[in-house]
């Protein structure tokens, strides 16, 4: 089965550094996961200024979650429109929300220096993503404080053994995971049934947090959620549970009221396969194409590359006997290409030489092929040369790493899990 719509229109695929993280090989306990959940505070900026000549003098103090506050900023001499970057974290917060509280003061002596606090403000903080907190002072101006916040939730479908087979042990869920260097904030939340991760979507999308992409994964007979959100002002659908008929349906008329599909996942309850999808803002040229074979979609993808698409979006699944593979294509340029069929050291092996010819992933997925395990791969121009591949994780050890990561800058982008249903 299968759709396409082409619309008239003009995109562009952002280009970023990027990090990959491959998981599953390093076993901890997952009673020892440790999410190392931070708060950056980036920069403060003077909206303005009440000093009729020069500049002021600013202190800012902060504190997370009530512990002493210390000073991101002190003798900073910014006029209206000054800014300055502050770059300071708080790591290891123990969960969200948490409330971030700010003392703003001026330097208001004539031969040295008097603080004089004039604003106070107090934020709470749901979840990963990006925050502004505001400092207004009558008569003496108005400061805005950038916060990026970085959070990981496990939910217990993340932490607990694979049910066992018959005659085997109870095994360990394993993640694959791409990083980009980004100084925005993030949440990750894995683990949960759709209903508490639809309430999560909901919960964050009213705090301008929006799902970039999720997964669904099989334990037992039960489906679990896996996402990663970022701070978006573009308005967002997120649909799930629908068999292919009523999802075409309703692909057709998001995307005829300016919406594009970002994200499409695709899963088997036990008794149908069911469809769900992130749609976005747009009107750019896109098309959808869905249970194609290996060589039916490398064509298919061939044929919509030489059109100026670019696939943003890969899926591959089990039909019966058959591995179908279902893509999201949108308008795009650059240099590009697709990886299919790879074992694990052909995988590491073209990784490498992405670094010399000014490639990089952008996306992977991971399939059985008989009793062999396969990657395919979304290939586009590099942003930059930092990039590497890792040993795979067990969750309670890709909690950490993600943490460990974030913390310098880098941010998950992409992920899948193994076994995958």
């Amino acid at each position: 089965m299968h759709a396409t719509r082409i619309l008239a229109g003009a995109g562009s695929v952002r280009r970023s550094a990027f990090f990959l993280l491959l998981s599953g090989a390093l076993f901890l306990q997952a009673t020892g996961a440790r999410a190392e959940n931070r708060i950056a505070f980036t920069k403060m900026t003077v909206e303005h200024c009440d000093k009729l000549i020069g500049t002021c003098t600013w202190k800012l103090r902060c504190d997370v979650g009530q512990p002493v506050p210390f000073d991101l900023v002190s003798g900073a001499k910014l006029g209206t429109a000054g800014s300055v970057a502050i770059n300071q974290a708080f790591r290891s917060i123990p969960k969200f929300p948490t409330t971030v509280h700010c003392g703003l003061s001026v330097d208001d002596g004539w031969f040295s220096t008097s603080w004089k606090k004039v604003a106070d403000g107090t934020l709470e903080i749901q979840s990963g993503g990006d925050y502004t907190l505001e400092l207004a002072a009558k008569g003496e101006g108005k400061v805005e404080v950038g916060i990026a916040a970085d959070s990981i939730e496990l939910g217990p479908a993340a932490t607990n053994p694979l049910p066992a087979k018959p005659g085997a042990a109870a095994g360990k869920r394993i993640w694959i995971g791409l990083y980009r260097a980004e100084e925005a904030g993030q949440a990750v939340v894995v683990g949960l049934d759709w209903p508490a991760f639809k309430a999560k979507v909901d919960q964050l999308a009213a705090k301008g947090v929006k799902v970039i992409r999720f997964k669904s994964y099989k334990d037992g007979d039960k489906i679990f959620w896996s996402g990663i959100f970022r701070t978006l002002p573009e308005e967002e659908t997120v649909l799930a549970d629908l068999e292919w008929e009523p999802f075409l349906a309703k692909w057709k008329d998001l995307t005829g009221h300016g919406k594009r599909l970002i994200d499409l996942e695709t899963y088997d309850n036990g008794k149908k396969r069911l469809f769900a999808g992130i749609f976005r803002e747009g009107n750019d040229p896109h098309s959808l194409w869905v249970g194609l074979n290996q060589q039916a979609f490398q064509r298919k993808w061939n044929e919509l590359s030489a059109s100026g698409l670019r696939l943003i979006d890969l899926n591959t699944y089990r039909s019966g006997k058959e591995q179908l593979f279902a893509g999201v294509f949108r308008s795009g340029v650059g240099t590009y290409g697709l990886w299919t069929g790879l074992t694990w050291d052909a995988l590491t092996a073209k990784v490498q030489e992405t670094h010399q010819n000014g490639t990089e992933l952008a996306q992977i997925v991971t399939y059985m092929e008989g009793k062999e395990r396969r990657y395919a791969a979304v290939v586009r121009s590099a942003s930059s040369a930092r990039e590497d591949l890792m040993r795979p994780l067990e969750t309670a050890a890709f909690s950490v790493q993600w943490g460990d990561l974030a913390a310098k800058g880098w941010k998950l982008i992409d992920f899948a899990t193994i076994p995958e249903e």
